[in-house]
């Protein structure tokens, strides 16, 4: 069994973190991942997605009217 947790930390002058883990935390191999940035944004697919279609006028408009419609669906 996988599990997640997420954790922020400050770490101090001398460069060390420790964790204490919930005692429901199984022992072994732990992975660290690090946040998406906004490099990896940048570079994704999902990065300039409506560029070049003739049915958008103007993207931040689009962007704003799928927002609204979304918003009113669930509200």
């Amino acid at each position: 069994m996988m599990r997640t947790l997420s954790l922020t930390a400050d770490t101090g002058p001398d460069r060390e973190l420790r964790l204490t883990v919930p005692p429901d935390v199984p022992a072994g191999f732990a992975d660290t991942q690090s946040a998406p940035t906004l490099g990896d944004l940048a570079e994704s697919e999902y990065f300039g997605m409506w560029k070049g279609r003739a049915d958008i006028a103007c993207s931040l408009d689009f962007a704003r009217n799928l927002r609204n419609t979304a918003w009113r669906r669930f509200s």
